[in-house]
């Protein structure tokens, strides 16, 4: 079942959208409520933004991306894959350096499982051009085990996707054990080391609840000290401004 899921992704994930911009410049919305902003791009009939919030204190509280509610109604049953870098403010404070956002109307492979429309969100610690040179072919570096701890232990390698790593997942969740498929944490690795974080949320799920924050199970070390991690991902529905943030939060500094 995994090894169809991975040729499912693999199939999708040949081809994305990079748009190289920064707006950093802080509005007097973003100096009162502390969001920076990285890379936009086209998404329906609108457009989405990488961003995070910093809080009073300094450290990172959410970063993510935003799906104002334009987009969110007028995605189609063409896939969408983003790649986009975060603001310099989420790259100085976590370890994570630039994310991929990727609509996937039929969801994917194997059926049954991930085959509803939903949305993926991967954060990763290394660079696009480091993910972009990732070959088909580097089996070996897919399936090198991660020693040290850096992904938890319930997690297992079920295999590499071109210009995305190996993605790990915890077979003792809900998705796994006959439950609907609303929501999942995959981590993901290459050549030994652990490259990113993805939340896998259905759109049916985000329409429903609007507002929700789920754990993050965390590993016993992480890549980079003194960075920032997050504990918690969700997402926060935006009334006054109509729109969703999908995001990673509750960091804590390493």
């Amino acid at each position: 079942m995994f090894s169809r899921l991975l040729l499912g992704i693999a199939a999708l994930g040949l081809s994305f959208t990079s748009c190289k911009k920064d707006d950093e410049q802080p509005s007097p919305i973003q100096q009162q409520d502390g969001f920076f902003y990285g890379e936009k791009a086209a998404l329906g009939q609108s457009e989405t933004q990488a961003y995070v919030r910093i809080g009073d204190d300094g450290a990172p509280v959410e970063a993510g991306i935003i799906v104002p509610e334009a987009a969110m109604a007028s995605l189609d049953t063409h896939a969408v894959m983003l790649s986009l870098d975060l603001p310099a403010k989420a790259r100085s404070l976590t370890a994570y350096q630039h994310m991929m956002f990727d609509w996937m109307p039929h969801g994917h492979e194997p059926e049954g499982l991930f085959d509803k429309p939903h949305f993926d969100l991967h954060f990763y610690y290394t660079s696009e051009a480091e993910r972009v040179a990732i070959q088909a072919t580097d089996t070996v570096q897919f399936m090198k085990p991660v020693e040290g701890g850096y992904i938890p232990a319930p997690y297992i390698n079920i295999g590499g996707v071109p210009q995305m790593g190996a993605h790990w997942i915890d077979p003792t969740g809900s998705p796994f054990n006959g439950e609907p498929f609303t929501s999942v944490l995959i981590y993901g690795s290459y050549d030994g080391e652990v490259t990113f974080l993805e939340p896998m949320i259905t759109r049916s799920f985000i329409e429903q609840e609007k507002t929700f924050q789920l754990p993050i199970l965390q590993p016993d070390q992480f890549p980079e000290a003194g960075k920032y991690y997050p504990t918690v991902y969700g997402v926060e529905y935006d009334a006054a401004r109509r729109q969703y943030r999908l995001y990673v939060g509750g960091f804590l500094k390493d």
